[in-house]
């Protein structure tokens, strides 16, 4: 008798028993091509039925991913079986054209319903182990102020993108639905929780762009999760659902962390071109200085390498005058430099501009980034005026024309609250040039300095 109780209340166990997804998701990878083959054995774990999705900022983070334009990450994801990606904000600074021929070689759905192209879709279903799951993919919230006029890339607000697919996604009947956001738990759009009220649909939201990371936990009535940063980790959802109801009975999610020594070989022999490539042009010394270029400390305004940015600037574009700022740091580079060493320094894809701007207009843009720079670890320099800032980094005076044409990164130009609004204003002059400041401060290490045949080791002190 007491073994039929047992049977009884292991069949009706099974009876209750549900359908369960299997998401296996991660964010900010940022070009780590060299830890993918670990963080594959990871995702290999999961089942066949599995959906695999990419939260972006994927391709752009590093030299080697640099070297190949994003091609060898997006190679990786196509050998992983991702159904998903969601581009990133740093996935867009290797501009549109670039950006669309790899979307174009993704063997899955690139998603984000806030990016007007008609290339990326906006959500997508898909059945997987009896469960039907629609995916919704969005990329930055602050993608609309983060582009410079006429580059060709447009978005939509998030609220009025979710609303305006949500119609067509209650329409499918699916059984889970999934926000993919590259996008953290507090944003520009506020929090997380208070944001979806208004989209009691979603079940569940893939986080990224803060690099921190979430196992899993309720942002309102949905369960968020997100990956961390740097191919750290792969978060895995198990979502079961009822078959009877429909609906979903619970959701487990976990961070599982890759086993350096436990590597995927097929990622292996894939990633063994891109190496060989990168290599052979970014680890060979392509200069020698008369002395190295070294990172400035903090409050250390009138740094050498600053000078050596602007002049790279003003140089390229013909500008009177250019803004440059690096990191704070202990780094140097020198006096043999690499392509690999300066990415390091430089590791943003940030294109050149002009800008036309009176005195008074420059001394405001300088003393917002010298505001600044304590926040954002960046040491701000200029060349062509005379600057004055005190030892806590205040601007005491700016000796400059009426009017002047200044060289700066399409980043500072975009990101600040001075010169921003001034790019549509009628008859403001400026220019986007097609090269980036990594690009301009080359050309100029190779005039200053003594160019090197293939050979040599370089080096990057940090």
């Amino acid at each position: 008798m007491k073994c039929f109780a047992i049977l009884l209340a292991a069949l009706q166990l099974f009876l209750l028993a549900g359908a369960e997804l299997e998401i296996l998701c991660t964010a900010d990878l940022h070009g780590r091509l060299e830890k993918m083959p670990s963080l594959g054995s990871v995702l290999r774990t999961g089942g066949a039925e599995a959906l695999r999705i990419d939260c972006g900022d994927t391709v752009q983070g590093s030299s080697i991913s640099r070297h190949s334009n994003g091609k060898g990450m997006i190679a990786l994801l196509n050998l992983f079986g991702y159904d998903v990606w969601v581009p990133g904000n740093h996935d867009f600074e290797f501009g549109r054209d670039n950006l669309l021929g790899l979307v174009r070689s993704f063997r899955g759905a690139v998603l984000a319903a806030d990016w007007k192209e008609p290339a990326a879709g906006k959500w997508k279903l898909f059945e997987r182990n009896g469960v039907r799951c629609a995916v919704i993919g969005m990329t930055d919230p602050k993608m609309a102020q983060r582009v410079l006029p006429g580059s060709g890339l447009e978005f939509r607000g998030a609220y009025s993108a979710l609303s305006a697919i949500m119609p067509e996604v209650r329409a499918a009947r699916p059984d889970v639905v999934v926000l993919a956001w590259h996008n953290g738990l507090y944003s520009s759009v506020g929090a997380l929780s208070a944001f979806l009220r208004d989209f009691p649909e979603i079940d569940l939201v893939l986080g990224a762009h803060s690099h921190e990371e979430h196992p899993g936990e309720r942002a309102g009535r949905a369960w968020y999760v997100q990956a961390g940063s740097h191919a750290a980790a792969v978060a895995r959802i198990r979502v079961e659902v009822d078959d009877e109801t429909r609906k979903i009975r619970r959701i487990r999610s976990e961070l599982l962390r890759p086993v350096p020594e436990k590597v995927d070989s097929e990622a292996v022999r894939l990633l063994e071109p891109y190496r060989a490539a990168w290599r052979a042009e970014a680890l060979r010394p392509f200069v020698r200085l008369s002395r190295p270029l070294r990172q400035p400390k903090e409050r250390e305004y009138d740094f050498a390498f600053g000078k050596t940015g602007c002049e790279a600037l003003r140089r390229a574009t013909g500008a009177e005058a250019a803004f440059f700022a690096v990191r704070s740091g202990y780094g140097s580079i020198g006096p043999e430099v690499t392509r690999d060493a300066l990415f390091r320094l430089i590791p943003y894809e940030n294109r050149v501009c002009t800008i036309e701007l009176s005195g008074k207009e420059l001394r405001r843009f300088a003393e917002e980034q010298f505001a600044l720079a304590k926040r954002w670890k960046r040491i701000p320099r200029f060349t062509g005026v005379t600057v004055s800032v005190s030892r806590a980094g205040k601007v005491t005076g700016v000796k400059a024309p009426e009017r002047l044409t200044l060289a700066l990164s399409d980043y500072a130009l975009v990101s600040s609250r001075v010169l921003k609004p001034l790019l549509t204003e009628p008859g403001r002059k400026w220019k986007l040039f097609p090269f980036t400041e990594r690009e301009a401060l080359e050309r100029e290490l190779l005039r200053v300095g003594q160019p090197l045949p293939p050979g040599g080791n370089g080096s990057f002190d940090d």
